[in-house]
């Protein structure tokens, strides 16, 4: 298709306008072939797969279209300033961000603070095309758009492929096609009354994953609120369709504080840690459990690599340590490299090596940490870390997104240093989580920039931190 695109082009706008004006989508476009893709868990569970829709080139091709539409309106009044997911500027990092930083500054001010998560079981499967409808006419989308929507969404038609075997097509009643283009956003408009359901409590949510952030002045008080917003929490979910699985929701009470809360007749106890993303926070914020973990999952590389090493060459073995073990090592960097301490950084860094070492077959280790970094073209694990947090930071002030976390960062900074090029931070933290905010991290990582970076691109910020670096290690 890409050969002869040129050519298409005419006869592919005449077909869209044409869809357009008659606000109806075409039923062949509304036919998806369904692959199920395993999570986790056992194969011969089927609610252990996502139903992912393969859709054809030119729905596809619509949807695109339909969505830069949608881009063009005002964004924070479509989608939550608290949605993370699927959006410019945000992603997975940022959301982590933001929850520690508003953590820290609760804990700086001696409040008690509790967050929970809520697990949605097949959220996209669930959604309703009617509330939906109601809710874009409620914020304004061109009734246009609105008519086109409820149309691709409506009279929807699937088959389940699975190796050579083939079901018969069947209805799809509800849903947000999983694998589509502007699935993702639909359904985060879906979920975007959210914020204003657990006010004035803090939400912070990617895609269908949601952690609102409580506090109280005792621990009684922190129960009731906490049971009393998880109950409003739920309820909501239930109105719109969606099925929340209690039995996976978890709670943790920062601090040395233990929380036990009755929400539907079920008890909840508050855990020491809680996954967020992907990324491990702690009660006490020092990221022990991080840590550990990424050391054991890189550890558990090393027979994979040692099999590896003798049919690849140490060249053919590189894209697999970045792909393998530094995605993994780097991964939620931004939020916790400046936490940690010295013994979990030897941690890091020693298992790091320890592969280097077994790709190099340097057993005896003959070889300095230099040589063994020259010998396989990598960088330091240090290095590393810190180019990735300098990116997230410098691209937050570069980009003014997420706002929350960058209008903290600007009003604890001295404005007076832009117009040098530069600016520093300074952090109102009284205690050592306060201290995991994230203008003292901003303050730390700046001050490490020995160049006047304030009105440089990002890819030229890229180059002089790159500089800078190699001119250090």
């Amino acid at each position: 298709m890409k050969k002869f695109k040129v050519s298409l082009i005419p006869f592919i706008k005449s077909l869209f306008n044409k869809v357009v004006h008659e606000n109806s989508v075409p039923e062949t476009w509304k036919i998806a072939k369904i692959t199920p893709v395993l999570k986790k868990g056992s194969s011969l569970l089927i609610e252990n797969y996502r139903p992912v829709s393969n859709l054809n080139a030119l729905p596809k091709l619509f949807e695109l279209c339909i969505l830069q539409r949608l881009e063009k309106l005002d964004i924070d009044v479509l989608v939550s300033s608290s949605q993370h997911g699927f959006r410019k500027a945000h992603g997975t990092e940022s959301a982590v961000a933001t929850i520690v930083s508003k953590v820290s500054d609760h804990l700086d001010s001696k409040r008690l603070v509790s967050m929970y998560s809520a697990d949605l079981t097949a959220a996209f499967d669930v959604l309703r095309k009617e509330i939906l409808v109601d809710i874009l006419i409620e914020k304004g989308v061109p009734l246009c758009l609105v008519k086109i929507l409820h149309s691709y969404l409506s009279d929807r038609m699937g088959f389940v492929q699975l190796g050579n075997k083939v079901s018969i097509v069947k209805d799809i009643k509800a849903g947000c096609i999983q694998g589509s283009i502007i699935g993702p956003f639909l359904f985060s408009i879906y979920m975007s009354q959210l914020q204003s359901i657990v006010h004035p409590w803090e939400l912070v949510a990617y895609a269908d994953d949601s952690y609102v952030i409580v506090q109280g002045t005792d621990m009684n008080e922190l129960k009731t609120c906490t049971e009393g917003v998880m109950s409003k929490h739920y309820e909501w979910l239930k109105s719109i369709g969606m099925i929340c699985n209690r039995s996976k929701t978890e709670l943790i009470v920062f601090g040395n504080n233990k929380l036990s809360v009755e929400v539907g007749g079920e008890s909840i106890e508050s855990k020491n840690t809680i996954k967020v993303l992907g990324i491990l926070i702690d009660c006490d914020l020092r990221w022990t459990s991080q840590i550990n973990r990424t050391v054991s999952k890189i550890r558990s590389l090393t027979f994979a690599m040692r099999y590896v090493r003798r049919h690849l060459s140490i060249d053919e073995i590189r894209p697999i340590i970045h792909a393998h073990v530094i995605s993994h090592m780097a991964y939620g960097a931004p939020i916790w490299h400046r936490r940690l301490t010295f013994r979990q950084r030897a941690q890091l860094r020693s298992v790091y090596f320890k592969i280097l070492r077994l790709i190099t077959r340097d057993f005896n280790y003959k070889l300095s940490r230099p040589q063994l970094l020259a010998k396989c073209k990598v960088e330091h694990i240090d290095a590393i870390l810190f180019k990735r947090e300098s990116m997230f930071l410098f691209n937050m002030i570069h980009k003014l997104e997420p706002t929350e976390l960058v209008s903290k960062l600007m009003q604890r900074s001295y404005l007076n240093e832009r117009s040098l090029g530069r600016l520093h931070f300074f952090d109102f933290s009284h205690t050592k989580m306060g201290k995991a905010c994230i203008s003292n991290s901003a303050n730390e990582i700046s001050s490490k920039w020995n160049f006047d970076w304030f009105f440089l691109t990002p890819e030229t910020f890229k180059t002089r931190l790159a500089q800078q670096l190699n001119g250090e290690i």
